[in-house]
């Protein structure tokens, strides 16, 4: 999940884990990791779910998916933890696939690993509201604490260094599509008409009689506004025809401000609005029944 364009996906996860863990009886920890100042070594931490810190080490890498995984090895040689969270994807893929680095295998290796449950917890949230509190913040505080304390003088690189970076093709094709997305999608309480007109809206494609005469010029014969007699653009079928005009809220700037929000309020009032001004120019359009309210 997105770390911006998700953050409601992010919170509800993080909440419904929090919620879990503070009523779990099984042995539960949180694990995270921090770079030293001079980033050639990280500080991999595990606490507990009363955020104490219960184990920790240093690695010498540069990688922090190497030290994530470092840092859930730590957690899995511990006979009373059974269920392990990282805000580290890359990390838990290792183990699911069996690829784990080096460092990772030597911490194992020998030891008598019984079953565990990997889980992945959203990074960088800080502490949630209507929640207990957010334990891997904890672990995040606690190996930055332990990074800075071995470099005196130095303040740890890690409050930014240790997002989580796409590596699959689908965290990176979502993180370029999102990233380049300008408009919001249509709320989930808009109907399928309703959110196909809002998209219409923010494509610049919905009807309008200046297109209109020309695809169909046999059905729509004239290109002008029955109101004023100007060309009937988009433009001017929302908010520069003369009828406008005793309306001080339909303007350019209001438009432009409905079809980018994210608001169900302002979706609603822009898809309203435009089912509206089609219907004063006998249009056939997506919404033609009326849109419902809030």
């Amino acid at each position: 999940m997105h770390p911006e364009h998700n953050i409601g996906r992010r919170l509800a996860r993080a909440r419904t884990i929090l919620c879990q863990v503070s009523n779990e009886e099984r042995g539960v920890a949180f694990v995270d990791a921090a770079s030293h100042a001079n980033r050639k070594a990280f500080v991999a931490v595990v606490v507990d779910k009363a955020g104490r810190v219960v184990n920790s080490a240093t690695v010498r890498t540069t990688d922090p998916i190497i030290a994530e995984q470092v840092a859930i090895a730590l957690a899995l040689t511990m006979d009373e933890i059974e269920v392990i969270y990282s805000d580290s994807s890359a990390a838990l893929r290792g183990f699911a696939k069996g690829t784990v680095s080096e460092d990772t295998l030597r911490i194992l290796r020998g030891k008598d690993i019984t079953h565990h449950l990997l889980s992945w917890f959203p990074a960088h949230l800080g502490q949630i509201k209507d929640s207990p509190p957010n334990l891997n913040e904890a672990a995040h505080e606690a190996a930055r604490d332990l990074s800075n304390r071995t470099s005196p003088g130095m303040r740890s690189t890690s409050e930014g260094d240790n997002w989580e970076i796409p590596t699959t093709y689908n965290e990176l094709t979502k993180h370029f599509y999102l990233s380049r997305r300008i408009f919001p999608p249509p709320h989930k309480n808009l109907s399928r008409p309703q959110a196909l007109t809002l998209r219409l809206l923010q494509t610049r494609t919905y009807p309008t009689l200046k297109m209109l005469n020309i695809i169909y010029p046999e059905l729509y014969p004239s290109n002008v506004c029955p109101h004023c007699g100007e060309i009937a653009s988009l433009e001017h079928m929302l908010w520069q025809c003369t009828k406008f005009a005793h309306l001080p809220n339909i303007t350019s700037a209001r438009w432009e401000a409905a079809i980018r929000s994210s608001s169900l309020a302002d979706q609603l009032w822009a898809v309203h609005q435009a089912r509206e001004a089609a219907e004063g120019l006998s249009l056939s359009v997506p919404t033609w029944e009326r849109p419902a309210t809030q």
